[in-house]
């Protein structure tokens, strides 16, 4: 095995050079060479290399147990007919178990908007409160989205849990509503 051609230093900032040089040398010599991405990683008493991968971050497993390279973060939409029953919904296609939404949508054909945030155990949301107050907006602490359609129309709705590839929604019908809403979400890992 290779040694480095010089002692570690005691300076701090010139040792952690010598010390990355020492493990460049001995991954050479076991593997054949490390990329300029890559990243050591210990864990349970044994160094890994990972080469990272372009617009990804090294986060744990969803076993908690190895990093892995992925997104964050993952985008998508879903809709709600106002005319649905009260109950749950689920949404689906998330590639992980969210820890956190976003959840923001409306009525096409009605002035309502709302903005909403959950981790499955808070629900917060902004919404549009127009038809009580003109151009008004107001916080709901009990929903992570709420559309007032018209006096007494509306649906309201949590995120009951975070399931493995998605979250299921509890939906609350408010009065005669019968417009569709569609949402688009962001989950968090």
């Amino acid at each position: 095995m290779s040694k480095l051609p010089y002692p570690i230093s005691d300076d701090w900032e010139q040792a952690k050079y010598q010390i990355q040089d020492l493990l460049r040398i001995l991954f050479e010599e076991r593997i054949g060479g490390l990329k300029e991405s890559s990243t050591l990683i210990r864990s349970k008493d044994v160094l890994t290399l990972f080469s990272g991968a372009a617009d990804l971050h090294l986060l744990m497993s969803a076993s908690g147990n190895d990093p892995e390279w992925a997104n964050p973060y993952y985008l998508g939409t879903f809709t709600r007919n106002g005319s649905a029953d009260t109950g749950d919904a689920t949404v689906t296609g998330v590639p992980f178990k969210p820890k956190m939404v976003i959840i923001s949508g409306g009525y096409t054909s009605a002035a309502a908007a709302t903005i909403g945030f959950s981790d499955a155990t808070k629900n917060y949301c902004l919404y549009n409160n127009h038809y009580a107050v003109a151009s008004a907006w107001a916080l709901n602490t009990a929903y992570c989205l709420y559309l007032y359609e018209d006096t007494g129309k509306g649906m309201g709705g949590i995120v009951k849990s975070m399931n493995s590839d998605g979250f299921t929604m509890n939906y609350t019908k408010v009065g005669g509503s019968t417009v569709t809403a569609s949402f688009i979400y962001m989950a968090f890992r």
